[in-house]
């Protein structure tokens, strides 16, 4: 039970760090359009600098998204096959057995 628990918790972290509108735009454009810059970011969502990297920091401390440094350029993308899955799986909402299956294959329920 403690480990349901914790995944829960997990879980729940995850979708704290999905309740806002520009990283629920960062996570789009990441899906739709791959590895992207902050500046990429900032250009698109029309934000200032210090507000993407904020979105930024957050979805990286969940572990939705990773960073990782092509020459002096820093990229952002999707971090692993749950994240994706799950990400996929909450934009397209029409399917509510999509997310329930992802979690059950992910031994979140």
């Amino acid at each position: 039970m403690v480990h349901k628990l914790c995944r829960f918790i997990q879980l729940g972290e995850i979708l704290k760090a999905l309740a806002h509108p520009v990283r629920l735009c960062v996570i789009n454009r990441l899906l739709a359009m791959g590895p992207s810059s902050a500046a990429a970011l900032r250009h698109c969502l029309r934000q200032p600098q210090s507000s993407v990297t904020r979105h930024l920091q957050r979805l990286l401390e969940t572990g939705l998204i990773r960073s990782e440094f092509r020459g002096q350029e820093r990229l952002y993308s999707i971090s692993g096959d749950f994240s994706r899955d799950f990400l996929e799986a909450v934009f397209d909402y029409d399917d509510k057995r999509k997310l329930a299956n992802i979690a059950q294959r992910h031994n979140i329920i």
